[in-house]
């Protein structure tokens, strides 16, 4: 409903409308002109299009389709026939989220001048104390539909309700998925088993959403009360760079385990000629994802390296060295071998 909502107010809007509006109900801030002119003051020029300027943003465009199909793994072992319905869910949640963000681009663009978001777009980007200093509040698409949908208190009430409906569901999926990767660790023996103890009372995993739910606390104060939103940045790099290493093994899979995959499901056996398919795709998985770091890590818009995000990202890698090979030992010792699990494939 909310995207329904969305685009029909930006598909009856044009330019010349929403400058109108703006300028009609952002009275006490500067005019829809004045914003474009401060941006251009600031150093702000209109960008130059054409398909090489198109091919060189799609790496900056695929960043916002991380995190949009990783869910179905979490969920995987309570669906049905996982074979069919986890890659049908993986790549049409890809299309939906491809088909979302183009015709959202699209109509928001067509709407309110693309030149005039650019400009207020790259003066919050490159200069937020110039920004700060005209307006309060970033340049957001619900602050794009409350200008277009002014004055219908209706409109207004629906793109409030629709947004915090939204946002409540989203919240409950990433809080619900984290919790299910604290219980998957517990299972495999890596942290400890009380992780994955499920209460009798409510059948949830308590101890694993408690300790995730500390956890969030402690990041959101230090997130809030410290610097390191700067140092948290890095996090979109070490995103795009986390996927090569299960690409990495994609590749050395069919050699190294060759065992595990012969019991693999046919489309994954495939090969042209004696190279399997699926170390095909994990080379080009692995050089897209190694390029879009790149593109992450050097773009100051996306990541703004710092010494501290960087001791962070070194030490989380650290960390789950030191985790694994202390659990690794720690069940050794009690007559208990955890790599077993890593040996054969889950049930499916």
């Amino acid at each position: 409903m909310g995207i329904v909502l969305m685009w029909w107010l930006l598909g009856t809007t044009n330019p010349a409308m929403f400058a109108a509006k703006w300028n009609a109900v952002m009275t006490n801030y500067p005019t829809y002109q004045a914003l474009q002119q401060a941006a251009t003051q600031n150093g702000w020029t209109p960008p130059v299009g054409g398909l090489v300027a198109v091919m060189g943003a799609l790496p900056l465009a695929s960043l916002f389709l991380f995190g949009g199909n990783f869910g179905g793994n979490v969920i995987a072992g309570e669906i049905k026939d996982v074979r069919k319905t986890v890659p049908l869910a993986l790549f049409l949640s890809l299309i939906l989220g491809i088909v979302y963000w183009s015709v959202s681009g699209f109509l928001t663009l067509n709407a309110v001048g693309e030149n005039w978001f650019y400009s207020i777009a790259y003066l919050w980007d490159n200069n937020p104390a110039a920004y700060g200093a005209l307006l309060p509040f970033p340049p957001s698409q619900p602050l794009l539909l409350s200008v277009i949908a002014y004055p219908s208190a209706a409109l207004l009430a629906l793109i409030f309700l629709t947004y915090f409906f939204g946002s409540v569901q989203i919240l409950f999926v990433y809080f619900w998925v984290p919790s299910r990767y604290f219980f998957a660790w517990s299972f495999d023996r890596i942290i400890p088993t009380r992780f994955a103890d499920v209460s009798k009372r409510f059948h949830t995993p308590h101890i694993a959403v408690g300790a995730m739910t500390v956890l969030s606390v402690i990041l959101l104060g230090l997130y809030t009360f410290t610097s390191w939103p700067t140092a948290f940045t890095i996090g979109t790099f070490l995103w795009g760079v986390a996927y090569i290493v299960p690409a990495l093994a994609t590749i050395v899979f069919p050699f190294t385990k060759k065992d595990l995959f012969e019991q693999a499901p046919e489309f994954m056996r495939k090969k042209i000629g004696s190279v399997p398919i699926i170390s095909i795709l994990g080379v080009l998985a692995s050089a897209s994802f190694a390029y879009m770091g790149y593109i992450a890590y050097t773009n100051p818009l996306i990541t703004s390296p710092t010494l501290s995000g960087i001791g962070i990202a070194v030490g989380i890698l650290i960390a789950c060295f030191i985790v694994y090979f202390a659990s690794l030992a720690y069940h050794k010792k009690r007559g208990l071998d955890i790599e077993m699990a890593f040996k054969e494939l889950p049930p499916v």
